[in-house]
């Protein structure tokens, strides 16, 4: 599996609030499983299928592959959970719904299923973070 960051798109209004929102570089997470990418959206409401790479234009992106990791089971597991808008604009108050997640929030809990934990002691998380975790751990 790999975790792609998605650089800020500054064409598209919610790309610059959530990078402003969350003060990262990144604007978005999303996990890729046997070359399809998934994540959740505010416009979709949900976790899902996303569209390819190579059609989302010329936005930068950080990729990390985590090789030992096979995201099928949680992906399967996690599809149309709902989207945490309210754990997205509060994020600066540590307001997090318990049954709703915004991308960051779904790659961190991926990487819980796994074993691998993030975020132990439940912060917001963003897109800085995760690639600082496994940045500091060779990936």
């Amino acid at each position: 599996m790999q975790i792609v960051l998605h650089d800020i798109d500054y064409k598209m209004p919610f790309s610059v609030l959530t990078s402003i929102v969350t003060a990262c570089s990144y604007s978005h997470g999303s996990i890729m499983q046997d070359d399809v990418l998934y994540d959740t959206t505010l416009t979709r409401g949900y976790f899902d299928y996303s569209h390819p790479l190579h059609e989302q234009g010329d936005r930068e992106v950080t990729i990390i592959d985590i090789p030992e990791i096979d995201a099928t089971e949680f992906i399967k597991s996690f599809m149309h959970t709902k989207y945490d808008t309210v754990g997205l604009l509060l994020w600066p108050f540590r307001i997090q719904a318990k049954d709703k997640y915004y991308c960051f929030e779904a790659v961190v809990e991926c990487m819980r299923y796994y074993g691998i934990d993030i975020n132990p002691k439940n912060k917001p998380v963003d897109g800085d973070m995760i690639f600082t975790y496994f940045n500091d751990r060779g990936y």
